[in-house]
């Protein structure tokens, strides 16, 4: 979905050795770039709808953004 490990590192500013020890299971990702990674695959996810209207904006951390401010 990012374009491979390379991207991903550079996407989420993490070095790649990092991303290769979370993908053997060696280690886990901090939770900061963990939400961010589900934020990518939310985005992923919401590319893939077949519906005309573009997704309510999402992110791993809460609802939609305009929700948070209410």
């Amino acid at each position: 979905m990012a374009g491979g490990r390379e991207e991903l590192a550079r996407t989420l500013q993490v070095p790649l050795e990092e991303v290769a020890k979370w993908i053997l299971g060696e280690k886990k990702p901090p939770r900061d770039v963990f939400l961010r990674v589900v934020d990518i695959l939310i985005e992923d996810s919401a590319g893939s709808d077949a519906a005309d209207d573009p997704p309510v904006g999402r992110d791993a951390a809460g609802a939609s953004p305009a929700a948070r401010f209410d």
